[in-house]
């Protein structure tokens, strides 16, 4: 499983509001690395909680920001890693918060 292909798709689908579909790209790809002991899993699910809370705003159900802000959770807890990643992740990580930013998440 290429990491690098996975996250090129993974933002094109985030930049195209395809929120669901961006998600399930990177699951495959954190139930390998969590499989496998991978620091990088917990970064991996942390863009999966993110993709996630963009889709429940994007549904925009009764209840949808509620339950956006606490996914949305499980990225704030690990997007500090970014930090130490490639510039790859820095702009998916970036990309995040602005859109974060645009649906009142942070």
């Amino acid at each position: 499983m290429n990491i690098e292909k996975n996250m090129d798709l993974f933002l094109r689908l985030l930049s195209n509001a395809e929120y669901y579909q961006a998600h399930e790209v990177v699951e495959r790809l954190w139930i390998k690395l969590k499989k496998e002991n991978d620091p990088l899993a917990n970064l991996i699910k942390g863009m999966i909680n993110a993709a996630v809370a963009f889709e429940h705003i994007k549904r925009a159900s009764p209840r949808a920001f509620v339950k956006a802000q606490k996914t949305f959770a499980g990225f704030i807890k690990y997007k500090d890693e970014c930090k130490y990643m490639s510039n790859e992740f820095k702009i998916i990580c970036t990309t995040i918060e602005q859109k974060a930013k645009e649906m009142n998440l942070l």
